[in-house]
């Protein structure tokens, strides 16, 4: 009882399984900057915020709830970055990006984004968390060129041996000096 529980257009409500359930308090647990997503409803909107992610982006609680993510994105925003969470989305997979993403007044922050789908008993996804991590320019520089980097190579078809995940190894900012 009492946990994230999401609006169902069909009426009723679906609670999160307890795993995924204890991934989302573990998350504010850790005071992560996240949006939980319900892709059964049309264009995936985001349904729970936490007031970290509120902070980040500088919107209210209003100005997020029933919307798509893609109001973070801007004219800087890499357009491939997008696609590979586009794609994650539509296969169900995980998976990390760093991209550039802007605030309500119009700055911008890089963003070390995760996204994973959370799964009922089933197996279906009922939910996806995505999570942002504000990061250096000098960390989203090295992440990006890695990205860029094994985009080529994927392109070439070449797999390359360093099996990089693109997460970077450290170096997140969050000192909160914004």
């Amino acid at each position: 009882g009492g946990g994230v529980v999401a609006g169902e257009a069909g009426g009723g409500n679906k609670v999160l399984d307890d795993p995924d359930f204890s991934f989302i308090k573990a998350l504010q647990t850790a005071q992560q900057n996240f949006v939980v997503t319900d892709p059964s409803l049309p264009d995936n909107p985001i349904v729970y915020a936490t007031q970290g992610f509120l902070s980040l982006t500088g919107y209210t609680l209003d100005q997020v709830l029933g919307r798509n993510c893609r109001f973070l994105q801007g004219p800087d925003t890499d357009p491939r970055a997008v696609e590979k969470i586009r794609k994650a989305i539509e296969e169900g997979s995980d998976m990390s990006v760093c991209l550039l993403n802007y605030r309500v007044d119009g700055t911008t922050f890089w963003n070390q984004f995760f996204i994973a789908a959370l799964r009922d008993a089933g197996g279906g996804i009922t939910n996806y968390v995505g999570v942002q991590c504000k990061v250096s320019d000098k960390y989203a520089a090295n992440v990006c060129r890695r990205q860029e980097e094994a985009d080529r190579r994927a392109a070439r078809g070449d797999k390359g041996e360093d099996n990089d995940d693109g997460d970077g190894g450290g170096d997140y900012d969050d000192d909160g000096d914004d």
